[in-house]
């Protein structure tokens, strides 16, 4: 059996210098996802890992490595830690080498793993995993769907994680989308505005708002999460790395013209670098606002600045909750197609 030199990083650098293990790690990733995928538009840039490993505003990134005898990267595990809320928590993902056992890589890393939860007094564990879209024998806590059996999810069994949830992939081609809700109009009483980059100061009140809701009304299978606590403050540290780490952000919010309050947000990113896709983050509209179609009409918008400020981008990638059908309807009604699946394993203490 191949032995690997595992190590714990806790800085890959800066932005404008990331390290040699950020650009190994961001080159590996797209390998893998590429192999698992078929695609790899949502692999971080080593920009943003090096500015992940030094954030304080919501995670706090570590990575572990694995590193076999020829000095190649065999696989990684990347750890988001949450510093202002779910304290206890360590949010998990990882890529090795497509040739090699991920199980087997992945076992070695784990007594890192441990000792890294245990000095940063974690005890509640989610990991997102690659799955295929054909289905297979482990359901998740929601029923709906189930994923192939592997090397890595015997080991994640091992440790006590069960499958919580499936999310879908969905790839969404932007003539096609904005071909398909052409002529979408906002409810009579509320408007969209939307803007590319730092959040305007006249809607921060209203965000803090919706990105606190939106942290625990989302789907989330069995995972018990805390309400994150967002201010004014940790929105512009948030924004201030997303342009460190070269990300382009597009937000639109709706508006309820009798309050003036926001009634939801949409937010698209994409890499400043190039590329032809962009990612779809939060769509979130308040639950006392449901109803009047917010959703689609933010993402339509959204869709319309994208395609004025960023017309290289050629299709978005977006992720839902299986049992989301509200989210999965509006990206079938934009054209979405399901390319690919993730699973979101949890796991308490005994990992």
């Amino acid at each position: 059996m191949t032995t690997f030199d595992v190590t714990i990083h806790r800085n890959l650098g800066t932005p404008d210098t990331p390290s040699r293990t950020a650009r190994e790690a961001a080159a590996l990733w797209v390998k893998s996802d590429e192999d698992s995928y078929g695609f790899a538009d949502l692999v971080p840039t080593p920009e943003f890992m090096a500015t992940f490993t030094s954030d304080e505003a919501a995670a706090r990134g570590v990575l572990i490595t694995a590193v076999g005898t020829n000095g190649e990267l065999a696989g990684f595990i990347l750890t988001a830690l949450p510093v202002r809320d779910n304290t206890d928590r360590m949010h998990l993902e990882s890529r090795v080498r497509p040739g090699l056992e991920k199980g087997e890589v992945l076992r070695q890393m784990w007594p890192e793993l441990k000792r890294l939860a245990t000095e940063e007094g974690r005890d509640k564990f989610t990991w997102l995993e690659p799955a295929t879209l054909e289905g297979g024998e482990i359901a998740p806590e929601t029923g709906t769907g189930a994923v192939r059996r592997t090397s890595c999810t015997d080991l994640l069994g091992e440790h006590g994680f069960e499958l919580s949830q499936i999310e879908i992939i969905y790839s969404i081609d932007v003539d096609e989308a904005l071909t398909s809700v052409a002529g979408t109009r906002t409810d009579e009483g509320y408007h969209t505005e939307s803007w590319v980059g730092a959040t305007p100061e006249r809607f921060m009140d209203g965000l803090v708002v919706l990105r606190t809701s939106m942290s625990v009304d989302i789907p989330q299978g069995d995972q018990q999460t805390e309400v994150e606590q967002w201010d004014s403050e940790r929105i512009r540290r948030a924004d201030r790395r997303a342009a460190e780490a070269g990300r382009v952000m597009l937000r639109t919010v709706a508006v309820d013209k009798r309050t003036g309050e926001l009634a939801g947000y949409t937010e698209l990113r994409h890499s400043a670098a190039g590329g032809e896709a962009a990612e779809q983050s939060d769509t979130h509209v308040a639950e006392e606002h449901r109803g009047h179609g917010l959703g689609l009409a933010m993402k339509h918008a959204n869709l319309v600045q994208l395609a004025e400020t960023s017309p290289h981008i050629r299709r978005i990638l977006t992720s839902n909750a299986s049992e989301n059908s509200w989210m999965r309807a509006i990206n079938e009604r934009l054209g979405g197609r399901a390319v690919a699946a993730q699973g979101i394993w949890e796991a308490s203490v005994e990992a």
